[in-house]
């Protein structure tokens, strides 16, 4: 089974959300695609992964432990 990648959302800009703190926001996906670690063809759990490290407070070092962001319009589906 293949993940869904930037190029499988619709929308653009991406609606990002959190489970745990409530952060949202919208990003391009080419804001997106820029995150450190993230290439083309990038699974969208990967790039969840990269926007907790590079944005969120409740990162930890020992993995994303405590954030919980998610895509919106895949949560809608």
């Amino acid at each position: 089974m293949t993940s869904l990648t930037l190029s499988d959302l619709a929308q653009d800009p991406v609606e990002i959300r959190c489970r745990r703190c409530e952060r949202h926001g919208r990003y391009y996906k080419a804001t997106l695609a820029a995150l450190e670690g993230v290439e083309p063809g990038t699974a969208l759990p990967d790039i969840a992964n990269a926007i907790a490290q590079a944005r969120c407070a409740d990162w930890s070092e020992l993995g994303n432990k405590r954030c919980a962001v998610y895509f919106v319009e895949l949560a809608l589906k």
